[in-house]
């Protein structure tokens, strides 16, 4: 299975946050959706400051990135 890689970046900070793993780019703007509007979250107080990005692929069968 092919799984997509994603990661956020924090422009205060100037780097990127831990990357996470997905089965589409769907699933992940969904549950990019949910930390947008979770009160709790950074994203959520401060989202000027994240912007989600999309950086590769994982080869489950390979164990490959690309």
């Amino acid at each position: 299975m092919n799984l997509k890689i994603f990661a956020v970046y924090d422009s205060k900070v100037g780097a990127f946050e831990k990357p996470f793993f997905m089965r589409s780019t769907a699933e992940a703007l969904r549950a990019w959706g949910s930390i947008v509007n979770d009160n709790d979250s950074q994203i959520c107080k401060h989202p000027e400051d994240f912007t989600l990005f999309e950086i590769g692929e994982f080869d489950s069968q390979t164990g490959r990135l690309s």
